[in-house]
């Protein structure tokens, strides 16, 4: 089905029709948290600048309707001197999706004569590059899914499921045992944050912990940069009903030996950040034990879904999730952008590749610092 279509491509974070139409396509939209106007404004306004990325939000129109159907937040960089137009991420989203009007019909719609349209709105660029795209939103199959170009990323996501009540029962025993010791080994105290203060001390405590380890692991921490924790910041004191952000800390005597923090919307719950101090505790695996106690509260409190994030870290696997694979998609938008894209895809086989080989993998991430 061919739609008569619109698309408008803003630029500017000044643009007065920016967020109200943002957020009146959102209130009755297939969209992820990370895609968010309330995620997404300080990721923009704090993020995007810090690494001098400029605004250029796709937002697409049925011939007369004053409301987008489609929205999809672009940013526009220079990488290794190509101009690159990219779904905003900044490694600081999970997903990265359109937000879709609810309609009945999309499976039916045609998505190639829109992403026609919606390239030849975007200004001159050499590639571009969206990560990280989830196969559905929310029950909505991602109609981007559906280009030629897209494909697997081989990068996975973990979600428990659905009216999740009960985490399995070995976990609940290992973590409880754990707990115990760690109570017999200096006393305990489970803290629960939810108002400002305490999450924006969570926070701290985190990028401390984080910090150390991977110095400790010589590995990359997006943390330490200002802008991130502006960001994280931001999110606290944006936090109200509909987007909260949520902490949970275990904690000895005055300092914390775990804390975890995420968000929560739509009673879906998603991790954020996940940190442990320092190795007297390690051997009572804090880590796995303050993301059980949370995602128990998570469920508690009446979340639906319990989402783990990216990636495929051991712990994860405890937890009996459903494994999600995300899909890639890169273009060539000029005769420069070529070398971009065959870099971009030949380091997509080789992370499929390497996913054969666990040990290998591990090394691998090891040395380019992403564990």
């Amino acid at each position: 089905m061919k739609l008569s279509i619109q698309v408008k491509c803003i630029q500017s974070l000044d643009d007065e029709s920016l967020w109200p139409l943002w957020q009146r396509l959102e209130q009755d939209a297939y969209h992820t948290v990370f895609q968010s106007s309330w995620y997404m404004k300080p990721l923009l306004e704090i993020v995007a600048p810090a690494n001098d990325a400029q605004p250029c939000i796709v937002m697409v129109f049925e011939q007369g309707q004053e409301t987008p159907f489609m929205l999809i937040p672009f940013v526009r960089l220079r990488r290794h001197g190509q101009r690159v137009v990219t779904q905003a991420d900044f490694d600081l989203c999970d997903y990265c999706a359109p937000i879709l009007r609810r309609r009945d019909d999309w499976e039916h719609v045609d998505i190639h004569a829109i992403w026609k349209q919606v390239l030849a709105a975007l200004p001159a660029n050499d590639v571009l590059s969206i990560k990280k795209m989830p196969t559905h939103i929310e029950t909505l199959a991602n109609p981007l899914s559906r280009l030629s170009e897209a494909e697997l990323m081989g990068v996975s996501t973990m979600r428990l499921q659905p009216g999740m009540t009960e985490l399995p029962s070995k976990v609940l025993r290992e973590v409880r045992y754990k707990l115990r010791k760690l109570d017999q080994d200096g006393g305990l105290e489970e803290v629960i944050a939810e108002r400002p203060e305490d999450l924006r001390e969570l926070l701290d405590c985190a990028i401390k912990q984080r910090a150390d380890r991977c110095e400790e692991l010589k590995i990359e921490n997006i943390l330490e940069n200002p802008e991130i924790n502006a960001f994280y910041r931001a999110l606290i004191d944006s936090s109200g009903d509909g987007a909260a952000v949520v902490g949970y800390g275990l904690k000895q005597a005055d300092s914390f030996v775990a804390v975890s923090l995420g968000i929560v919307v739509n009673n879906i719950f998603n991790g954020l950040i996940l940190s442990i101090g320092d190795h007297t505790t390690r051997r009572y695996s804090p880590g796995i034990c303050v993301a059980t106690r949370q995602l128990q509260w998570a469920a508690e409190s009446g979340c639906n879904y319990c989402d783990m994030g990216v990636g495929g870290s051991a712990y994860k696997s405890k937890f009996g999730g459903d494994v999600t694979e995300l899909m890639e998609l890169e273009l060539s938008l000029s005769p420069i952008g070529v070398a971009g894209t065959s870099f971009l895809r030949a380091r997509r086989k080789l992370r499929i590749g390497l996913k054969s080989y666990p040990q290998l993998n591990h090394q691998v991430r090891r040395l380019i610092g992403k564990v």
